[in-house]
Formats: structure tokens, sequence, C-alpha cells
């Protein structure tokens, strides 16, 4: 009896919470295309993807919510995906956008943007890089791409080039559970991509390779020396980075 319910007990807890698993989403022809940059020192850093696929987590309606402060492994509100994207130059992350397929115009999401350590998004409440006027509404059934503008919030988020940086898409409760998909190209190519997280807890990002998701993903950041009226002369970014490290 002992045995049986250890085993039981053990089955339990490797369940992920709340039942949430990854699911497929419906493909998707012609691609979804990025709107144009609008200033020339502007520059995007994307995963090279135009998605014609998706991907969604199913049983992942978490509460309203925003990052619930925690230790590794504690709940976090955090159900949902990480894109890391390398920064195209130094500057100000000033936009970033996300592809939706199959989404309702009332569905929420949280954005983030975390920066990384050992591959994987810092997630910890109060260091990530920034966060949006969360909780976020599409706004339009997919596919659609939804664009965050980050200058409104004075572009809290300094990148410098080749920095790894992931941004945070999460799901949340509304009036009716969120059941959107972030597109993807449906052609393998490897792990480092995308990383899920169906538990919530912080730290519990696994690899979507790993799940047979090892894809380019519909994530974009549009990165520029200037964040409206706040720029940052080229000369004094070594001494700005000095700061960050």
């Amino acid at each position: 009896m002992k045995t049986a319910f250890a085993l039981s007990l053990g089955l339990f807890l490797a369940l992920p919470a709340f039942g949430a698993t990854l699911v497929p989403g419906p493909e998707w022809a012609p691609p979804l295309e990025w709107p144009p940059l609008v200033n020339d020192t502007d520059c995007t850093s994307t995963q090279g993807a135009n998605p014609n696929a998706s991907l969604g987590i199913q049983g992942a309606y978490g509460p309203l919510g925003a990052c619930l402060p925690g230790d590794p492994g504690q709940p976090a509100n955090l159900i949902g995906f990480a894109f890391p994207l390398s920064s195209c130059q130094d500057g100000f992350v000033k936009t970033t956008r996300v592809q939706f397929f199959t989404a309702e115009a009332s569905d929420l999401f949280q954005l983030y943007i975390w920066r990384d350590q050992g591959g994987i998004p810092i997630d910890a409440c109060g260091l990530e890089c920034g966060v949006a006027a969360n909780p976020l509404t599409i706004g339009a059934a997919g596919p659609t791409v939804r664009s965050y503008n980050w200058v409104n919030l004075q572009c809290p988020c300094l990148t410098f080039n080749t920095e790894r940086l992931h941004v945070g898409v999460v799901y949340v409760n509304g009036a009716t559970p969120a059941d959107w998909f972030v597109g993807r190209n449906n052609t393998p190519v490897g792990a480092g991509f995308g990383y899920g997280n169906l538990t919530g807890n912080h730290g519990d990002w696994q690899d979507l390779n790993g799940f047979g998701y090892g894809n380019h993903w519909g994530v974009e950041n549009v990165i520029g020396p200037s964040c409206g009226t706040v720029p940052v002369e080229e000369t004094t970014w070594g001494v700005v980075k000095s700061l960050y490290e």
C-alpha cells in the first residue's frame, strides 16, 4: 500500500499545475508580415520567423495577478512562453511585437522582457528588464500582430549589442479563459529558441525543443539609440554599460 501511495504521489507531483499542456494550433498561409520600421536608426531583433503554424498551452488560465514574488520553484503566475532574442545594437527596447494565431479579441496576456542567466530568463519579480502595463488585450481575432510601445513607459529596458533578452508572453484569465496561440515556423531548427513554463513557477522553463517544437517564433524587439526625447550618445555607451555589468 505504501509503495502504491508513493507512486501515486510521485505521479501527482510530476504533473504540471492546472493540468497545463502544450497544444499545437492551426497552420496558416500565407504567413503574417511584420510592420515596417519607422526610424532608420532603429533595428529589429527577431528569430527570422515568418510564422505559418502556432502553439498554445491548454489549461493555462491562471489568475489576473502579475508576477508573484517567490524563490525558484515557488508559484509565480508565469504559465506561458519565453523567447530569446539577440539584441541588434546598443539601445533601448522601443517596441515588442508578438504574432498571435487563433485568438479572441478579448484575450489577455502578460508581457515581460527578462534578461538571461545560463540560457533561461531571470524571472524574479522586480528584476525584469521591462514589465508592460499588464494585463494586455490582444484586441483582434487572430491571426494578428500585437505591438507594445515601450516609449510610453520611457523604455525601461536598456540593452547592448548581442545581449540575449527573453520576451515573456504569459497567460491570464479574463471574462473568458484566454486560448491564444503564438505563431511559429513549422520547420524544426533545434534547441534554444523557445521555452515553456507549464507550472507557472519561478525558473521552471523547459526548452520547447524537448517537446518537438524546436522552431523559430513570431516575436520581435525594435531597438533604437533613443527613446522619445531620451537619447544616449554613442560615446557614452561604454560608461552606461559599465553601470550594468
